[in-house]
């Protein structure tokens, strides 16, 4: 079994940086703070990111194809 205070510190050890998700579509602009987001690849570079379904910023990915993503120091 696993100490539950052994989990906690290393859950608080992975950097946490802030980071803002901007989109843009036409006219129509959205931007929101993402908690979820890791790199995926060097080769091509690739980044995931977690957004709810039901976000308007969402619905605006969708439609642009494209997003960026802010990495705050």
């Amino acid at each position: 079994m696993t100490d539950p205070d052994r989990i906690e510190a290393a859950l608080a050890a992975i950097p946490t940086p802030v980071a803002a998700l901007t989109v843009a579509k036409g006219n129509e602009r959205n931007g929101m703070t993402v908690s979820w987001f890791a790199p995926v690849s060097k080769d091509p570079p690739l980044l995931m990111v977690a957004v709810r379904n039901d976000r308007y910023t969402r619905k605006l990915i969708e439609e642009a194809r494209y997003f960026v993503v802010n990495v705050y120091a």
